[in-house]
């Protein structure tokens, strides 16, 4: 499920709302497979979204859903960007790739909780943009 809601955010990161709405489709077709079916709605109001600002609006939830189901599965990295009310996002690698302000500020934001494998939470030092 990861995967799919990280080429979600990649999309969104490079303005693709094509890509980020194809993408949300089929984490939503995979999230009713397993019977995940609210999931399955985050990621499918994502996939119909009309606006980049839409599938952003709509992306908030569905990472929140994402960032529970990854504190038991672990090596994530819960990133939050300062200047979106609500902006977080989860990520597998530490470089800032923000999926809500897109390519216009890519690199704002910054790691807030490291999850590692045994599904342990670190929390990141205090800071800004651009790690």
């Amino acid at each position: 499920m990861a995967k799919g809601y990280e080429a979600i955010s990649s999309a969104l990161v490079v303005d693709d709302l094509g890509l980020a709405n194809a993408a949300a489709y089929e984490l939503s077709a995979k999230a009713e497979k397993l019977d995940a079916t609210r999931l399955a709605g985050l990621a499918m109001a994502v996939a119909e979204a009309k606006s980049l600002t839409v599938a952003r609006t709509a992306f908030k939830p569905l990472s929140e859903a994402i960032i529970q189901i990854a504190e038991k599965q672990g090596q994530y990295v819960v990133m939050v960007c300062p200047m979106v009310e609500g902006g977080r996002w989860l990520q597998s690698a530490f470089k800032t790739q923000n999926p809500y302000m897109g390519q216009q500020m890519p690199n704002c934001g910054r790691p807030i909780i490291t999850i590692q494998s045994d599904g342990t939470q670190v929390a990141a030092p205090e800071g800004c943009c651009g790690s």
